[in-house]
């Protein structure tokens, strides 16, 4: 907004409203065009896969495979985004002998391995599903952690270490974060001064 003197205005007053008027219809006549997105953004928006129940979690591999956490259908989907012709394919990932319930959270880490945080009526839980190094899964499955302090693990982490940072979500509302050390046996409550009690640690 401008504010004028009135010497400003009796000086500058017709001026002014010659100024006004093409800059005003300028802008009027622009505006649609500026709502619009523009075409390089617009083009590079894609749908890489369907059909999913409330998925709450994904992680890219090496290679490009996105992992999605179904949680809704209690599966881990793999997609390969590299090819075009597998787009929309819902690979299920194999979780051995563990039947996943509510999947929220996945983190790889440095080697590809895929960690996995679901919440069956036992307590949270964390499940590794081991990498070939090369951004794929071997099938292979094993348990890091179960059981209390862990009630619902929604957001997961993995560190250089191998260390897993984990938010667990109870039903009190008052969310905490764990640490877990690559090869630990428990998880270690994090304190972090000046969080609120009602914290929902889910990224």
């Amino acid at each position: 907004m401008f504010v004028m003197s009135p010497k400003f205005s009796a000086k500058y007053a017709s001026k002014w409203k010659s100024f006004c008027f093409p800059v005003l219809t300028l802008a009027l006549g622009a505006s649609a065009a500026w709502a619009q997105a523009p075409s390089i953004v617009f083009d590079a928006q894609q749908t890489v896969g369907y059909g999913y129940s409330s998925p709450q979690s994904i992680a890219v591999s090496s290679n490009g495979t996105i992992f999605i956490a179904d949680t809704g259908n209690n599966r881990i989907i793999a997609l390969d985004s590299l090819l075009p012709e597998k787009t929309g394919i819902n690979n299920v990932a194999s979780t051995g002998t563990f039947v996943l319930t509510s999947p929220e959270s996945l983190a790889l880490d440095a080697h590809g391995n895929l960690f996995v945080g679901d919440h069956p009526a036992s307590g949270g839980r964390i499940i590794e599903l081991a990498g070939d190094g090369n951004g794929n899964l071997t099938g292979t499955a094993s348990l890091v952690f179960s059981g209390a302090p862990l009630v619902r693990p929604i957001s997961l982490v993995v560190d250089g270490a191998g260390t897993l940072f984990i938010g667990d979500y109870p039903a009190s509302g008052d969310g905490v974060i764990y640490t877990l050390a690559s090869g630990g046996t428990t998880p270690k409550l994090l304190n972090i001064t000046g969080v609120p009690t009602q914290l929902i640690p889910a990224a």
